[in-house]
Parts: structure tokens; sequence; C-alpha cells
């Protein structure tokens, strides 16, 4: 019977010590004191993680095609065009590489026409100022050669396309329905071997860099004859899937 009393009594003690006000106010300041430390820890790698440069890779143009009444040195370029988002660091260093194949057949198997090819900056004609590498500024963009493209029949065995091909062994009735995609590399022109209208390829394209982590895209090149508003035949290069980032940096 005492033990109770002893109990009942200590329990009232403990009620009537209790402080509800001061006790949450030390929560609080115990809380403020730990989120100071948190920021104070991470300040500079949080700063450094939203000022990384972000790389995004958009086409130029969408498509380009070849009346098929302009029969003498028809070829165009397909360039990318690179950019860095407004407020983030200039991007350094920056490598463009591309791989061309075709899609997975039924039985696993693909052809690969060019395989992680380093693309050029500035005009790939001018050698005195073709570059792999470059800077980006943020709000900034410029652009990558990626690959001159025509279509066989279209050169009239004069172009340099028609050349290549008609050196090889090409025939007429092949070249007459047969398109060429030239990857503009670092090593010179990457020459896939002869493509059918119409024809399907995958683009795979990654971006690296000194100061941001590589970034992954993907897209998917078409070639068809199609007429145009005059019924005039036209062969057509255009991305029938624009490249998507498919792996982010860690940039945000």
């Amino acid at each position: 019977m005492h033990l109770m009393t002893q109990i009942q009594q200590a329990a009232q003690q403990a009620e009537s010590s209790w402080d509800e006000p001061r006790f949450w106010v030390s929560v609080a300041s115990a809380l403020i004191t730990l989120l100071a430390v948190v920021v104070a820890l991470f300040r500079d790698n949080f700063h450094e993680w939203r000022k990384k440069p972000k790389l995004d890779v958009a086409v130029d143009p969408e498509g380009i095609g070849f009346p098929e009444i302009y029969r003498e040195g028809n070829m165009g370029y397909l360039r990318l065009r690179l950019s860095n988002a407004r407020g983030r660091d200039t991007a350094d260093e920056v490598e463009v590489w591309v791989t061309v194949e075709t899609e997975e057949a039924d039985d696993g198997s693909k052809q690969v026409f060019c395989e992680s090819a380093a693309l050029i900056f500035e005009n790939p004609h001018d050698l005195t100022s073709a570059k792999t590498s470059g800077t980006v500024p943020a709000g900034f963009s410029r652009p990558v050669w990626f690959a001159e493209v025509g279509d066989i029949a279209s050169m009239n065995r004069t172009g340099s396309l028609s050349k290549l091909y008609y050196m090889g062994g090409i025939d007429e009735q092949e070249a007459s329905n047969a398109a060429v995609i030239l990857v503009e590399s670092a090593s010179g022109r990457i020459s896939p071997p002869l493509l059918t209208f119409p024809f399907t390829v995958n683009v795979s394209i990654v971006v690296t860099g000194r100061n941001f982590d590589a970034v992954h895209f993907a897209g998917q090149l078409s070639g068809v004859f199609e007429p145009d508003e005059g019924d005039v035949p036209v062969s057509m290069f255009k991305w029938t899937r624009l490249p998507m980032r498919v792996s982010s940096d860690a940039s945000g």
C-alpha cells in the first residue's frame, strides 16, 4: 500500500513539472541548429550541382529533300545543334560521339554503319577550323556537323557520292533507288553500306565534357521517296524521331 502511494506521488510530481511550451521551444532550437549544420556542410555541393552545365541536342534542319527534277550534284547537310541551359557554367572540352545502326532484326542481328564516331565543330570542309571539341557557354547554342546526305540517282554520276559507289561496282538499277549518309567524323567521312529507300536508322548521340557528366540522346532518321506539291518525286531524309535524352547527367 505504501508503494502504491509513492508511485502516485511520483506521477503527480512528473506531471506538475511538465512544461509543454518550453519543450517545443527546445525541439525547435535543436532542429534549427541541425539545419544550419546541414546547410553549412552541403551548401558548396548544392551550388556546384545547380551551376553544372546542362547540355541539350536539337537537329538543324529536321529534314531535307531533293526533287528528282534536279539531277546534278544534289546533296545536303544534317547538323546537330548543341545548347547549354541559361544560368549554368560554360561547358568545357565538349565532344559529341555518334553511332548509326539499323533496327535489330528478328534474329538479333543489326547493321552498324558507324560506332562512337567523333563529330566535328565548324565547317568540315575547312580543315583549318574543324575541331572535335569546343566550349558551349550558358544560354548559347552552336552547330555540330552530323552528316552529308543525298540520293545517288540525283548525282548523275558526277558527284562525289555517286563516284564512290559506281567505283565500287554499283550498277544503274541499284543506284536508282539508293541513298547514302556520310557521317562527318574527325577521322574523315564515314561511308556506310548502300541504303535503299525507304530506310530507317537509329542514331545514338553521346555528349561528353570536362565539367559535366556524359549525356545520352537517341533519335531515328528515315529516308523515303514522296511527291512534293507538284507531284514531283522527292528523296526525303528526315528525323522521324528527334533526338531525346535517354539518360540524364547530374545537373538536374
